[in-house]
This record gives structure tokens, sequence and C-alpha cells, in this order.
């Protein structure tokens, strides 16, 4: 399942043809941002959106994704490497930054509170590729309320606790050896670039008092203030000049912010029956002519998520409780 092991399900280089954005040796990290914020959908959104939900499909097949629930889709953003890719239902935007399917996409899991300015949802493709997603189901936790005590800068899905990847200093190696075994020479000198100055600036990635690594497959951000503009441009930095792999920069980032608070939850946080619908959108019907087919039906169909859910997951889910970070 894409985004709950190193990395996504598409590695490589975008074909030759592409041109990417961001040139590191002459633009800095506000110029790129500048030039983003001035793609039209993207101003659209920053300008009229209360809540901003965004994906991106960079990969070398055409891919499709089913439409959100929502009666404003210029509110809900799909950011592809190439127009090919069908999106009803979403605002598509062609646009390569980098030159690497996994640098694209990573790279717009960190950067959206920057660049958005607003209250914003990340989903990886691989969701709503399956499913058919309502505002109100990503962000019904308390804890993302305004009115909360202790409001979160940040919910995101986890590693499960049982799983060695959830530490910082074992992801680093997995995600090491994963680019030996592919040969991506260019990931491993990244890597160690960012591991040296992680050692320059005495974080030790091997601490057990480090936050644990984010699993990235969903992120919701409900709030932009200056802690959370200041992460993300510090992870946004990370990804678009050193280890394209945004977990292994993760703890490093938040420990630069000490007033952030970003919470890790199962999942199946975000999945419901409803969201379970066909191409054009409509939620399947039962023969019964009820949607979901009645009470013991969506039983049922929730209990099949959850089944399904722990086995992309490696194992059980863990029980739904926040894991709160430092």
């Amino acid at each position: 399942m894409a985004g709950t092991y190193i990395q996504q399900d598409v590695y490589g280089l975008i074909g030759a043809g592409a041109r990417p954005l961001f040139q590191a040796g002459t633009m800095s990290d506000d110029q790129l941002l500048d030039a983003l914020r001035c793609v039209p959908a993207v101003a659209k959104a920053r300008a009229g959106c209360d809540w901003v939900v965004v994906t991106a499909m960079y990969q070398p097949k055409a891919g499709s994704l089913r439409p959100p629930n929502t009666t404003a889709p210029e509110c809900w953003l799909a950011f592809v490497d190439r127009d090919e890719h069908k999106t009803p239902g979403w605002t598509k935007v062609p646009l390569v930054i980098f030159d690497s399917y996994e640098r694209n996409e990573n790279a717009f899991k960190v950067m959206l509170p920057a660049l958005l300015s607003r209250p914003v949802v990340f989903l990886n493709h691989a969701l709503p590729n399956v499913r058919c997603f309502k505002l109100s189901q990503l962000t019904r936790a308390k804890e993302l309320a305004r009115s909360a005590p202790r409001q979160l800068h940040l919910l995101a899905s986890k590693i499960p606790s049982w799983s060695g990847r959830a530490l910082l200093h074992i992801t680093i190696a997995n995600t090491k050896e994963f680019a030996r075994k592919k040969n991506f020479t260019h990931h491993l000198v990244d890597l160690e670039r960012q591991g040296a100055r992680m050692h320059t600036a005495g974080f030790n990635a091997s601490s057990k008092d480090i936050s644990r690594v984010a699993d990235t497959l969903w992120m919701i951000w409900p709030k932009n203030d200056s802690e959370v503009d200041k992460l993300s441009r510090l992870w946004l930095h990370e990804v678009a000049r050193y280890s394209a792999f945004e977990k292994t920069s993760y703890p490093w980032v938040v420990s630069q912010v000490p007033e952030f608070k970003g919470s890790l939850t199962d999942a199946v946080y975000i999945y419901s029956p409803e969201q379970r619908c066909g191409w054009d959108g409509t939620v399947k019907v039962k023969a019964t002519g009820k949607s979901g087919g009645g009470k013991k039906a969506k039983r049922k169909a929730k209990r099949r998520l959850l089944t399904r859910s722990r086995r992309r997951l490696g194992g059980k889910s863990g029980g739904g409780k926040f894991v709160r970070q430092s």
C-alpha cells in the first residue's frame, strides 16, 4: 500500500520532455513557493477556500481518481505530472516541480501549509483512487476544532508502534538499504548529506526521546500559524534539497519547532463505509435500495475495511488511540 512503507509505489526520473520548475542552484525555497502561488488554481484556492484538500499523482502509468463528495471542486486540487491522468471532480493541476516522481509527490505533502496559508488536507493518491472522500469525515476529530483547548498543528497517520519503522534510526537504515537494492545512488548521497547535517546540529536520530516517524499516508493541517509555516518551510527545504524521502526528516524538523503540536493516529481514522462509490462518485447501493444495504451491511463493511487496513499496515491497527508527539 502506498505510503505505508519506505516511499510511494513509483520511483524514477520523469521523462526527458519534462521541464522541472525548481532549479536548486539558482532558486530559493521562497522563490519556489512564490512561483507556485501564481498558478491560477493555487491562487484561487488560497483566496476562496476555508479548507483545501490536495492529492498528488506522479507516475509513468496513467492514473484515475474517484471524485470527492463536494460542491467546491476548486478547493480539491490534484497535482499531476501530466494532463493524461483522469481526475473527475478534482481541479487538475499539471505541474512538474522536480525531475523525479517521488520528490514531486513528497514535496506537496510537506509544503502545503506554507504554500496555501489555509487549513489543508493531503491524501496519498492511492486513497482517492478507490474512495470518494468528504471533508467533514476527514476533519471530524475534536482535536482539530478551532475551539479545542489544545488544537493540533498536524494530525497524520502513524506507523504502528509495534513496527521498528516507527523509530527514525530504523527508518533511515531501511531507506538506505532500499536505495542500495534499487541502485538509487543519488538517494544514498542525499541521505548521507542529510544525516551529516543532523549530526553536526547535535540531533541524535537514535534517541528514544525524539518524535516517532509520521507515515504521511494522509496529513491534516487544521491551522496556519507561525509554527506550522516554519515547520512546513523547514520540511520543504529537506525534501527539495536533501532526501526526497520525507519520513527521514519529520522528527528532525519537528525538533526545530518546539511549539509545534503534532499527533499521529491509525490510518483507518479517515475511512468510512459511505466513501465507497463508483467512478462517477455515486454511492454504491445494495439490492435493498438503501445506501450501504442497511445497518448489518454497514457493520460488515466496517469490519472488512478494518481487516484490509490492518493487512496493509502489516498487522493490527492499534485501537485508534491518538499518540501524542513531542
